[in-house]
């Protein structure tokens, strides 16, 4: 049906518009895409969906993530974990790591459930606004978190879940996280952990790690 633009303001515009014809019928299949992915020298195939965090491209914080995570063991909670690259290309490399991948974004979790499908890697995806559904203890915390909140830089998110990240964590885990430097989240893994590890940086990313004594 018709679509008129009246207006526009700053980063917002405004439309109006009428549905003369019903929508075909929805079928989610129709919009996944899928790609090869080459991470430290390991081929992966990704799954996404529109919307989805590392929809058809890599992020580039998230590669210097995995190219510095040293060898893991046991429990491993991928939070935020968008369209599952981390899990999928970690799961690769070692068949006997388990996986809880976490998202606020049903879209993700369905993109990372068909990820890991794709690259015969066993997981759990849960939906879950921040870490309110998960339950246990892990070995390990990976995340590239989260730090929008529309087109806004909120720390809330982060904030939330570096401070509560502790409680998920056995003894001697650690939580391994990349952010773009910019990003203040020191005093955080500070107040939580009290110390923390700097193990790779880039021009523009930081990775950190800070272990559960």
């Amino acid at each position: 049906g018709p679509l008129t633009k009246y207006d526009s303001a700053r980063r917002c515009s405004f439309y109006w518009g009428r549905c003369e014809h019903a929508a075909p019928a929805f079928n989610i299949n129709d919009w996944f895409r899928s790609y090869p992915l080459n991470v430290a020298n390991t081929n992966i195939t990704i799954r996404s969906f529109p919307g989805v965090f590392s929809h058809g491209e890599f992020d580039k914080g998230s590669a210097l993530l995995l190219e510095t995570l040293p060898a893991l063991s046991g429990k491993v909670l991928d939070f935020g974990c968008g369209a599952g690259i981390i899990s999928a290309y970690l799961g690769s490399l070692n068949a006997n790591l388990s996986f809880t991948c976490l998202d606020v974004s049903a879209l993700a979790t369905k993109a990372t459930e068909l990820t890991l499908a794709a690259n015969n890697v066993k997981g759990n995806c849960l939906l879950s606004d921040g870490l309110s559904q998960v339950s246990g203890k892990y070995n390990h915390i990976v995340s590239n978190p989260p730090f929008h909140t529309g087109l806004s830089t909120d720390y809330d998110i982060s904030e939330q879940f570096i401070i509560k990240s502790k409680q998920h964590l056995s003894a001697k885990g650690s939580l391994t996280i990349v952010a773009n430097s910019f990003l203040k989240y020191q005093p955080f893994l500070e107040q939580s952990y009290n110390q923390f590890e700097t193990l790779s940086k880039s021009n523009k990313f930081t990775v950190y790690q800070c272990i559960n004594k």
